[in-house]
């Protein structure tokens, strides 16, 4: 494959890249995370495809005097590769917000159902058991009682 045509197909897997990561960004923002699913195979699948036009990119500008290629087709790639790198970047943010998020809410949840579950109970000055709710039983000293008199 040429040199061209190589930068044209990833300046073609750089829009469509583009385009998925604004979208999931954007489903990120408006707290929509049902929408990620449906984006995720294909930004897998183009980020797949981009990463490997890169590495090939990389393989032939060895072999290849870069300074030959059209030099509009290398701008244009070089605008949209900055594109991506900006939307990669808002995207970890986001998706480390959210994964934060979920996990502060999944803590919370958790230490309400334990709060809420009933311990065991204890003797209150009576002598009757008390149920405690969220809190466990004080500790208790051993004691025996001498029976021998």
């Amino acid at each position: 494959m040429d040199a061209m045509t190589r930068i044209n197909d990833l300046i073609v897997i750089s829009e469509e890249l583009a385009d998925v990561l604004a979208r999931e960004n954007k489903a990120l923002r408006d707290r929509r995370h049902q929408e990620l699913d449906t984006l995720l195979p294909r930004k897998d699948e183009l980020s797949r495809a981009y990463f490997t036009r890169i590495q090939g990119l990389a393989e032939l500008a060895k072999k290849q005097d870069v300074e030959t290629i059209d030099p509009a087709a290398r701008d244009r790639l070089r605008e949209k590769g900055e594109v991506v790198r900006e939307l990669v970047e808002e995207n970890a943010k986001l998706l480390t917000i959210a994964r934060d998020v979920s996990r502060r809410v999944l803590d919370a949840v958790t230490e309400a159902v334990k709060a809420s579950q009933p311990q065991a109970g204890t003797y209150s000055a009576a002598g009757k058991v008390e149920q405690t709710h969220g809190q466990s039983a004080p500790p208790t000293l051993p004691i025996s009682v001498d029976q021998s008199l």
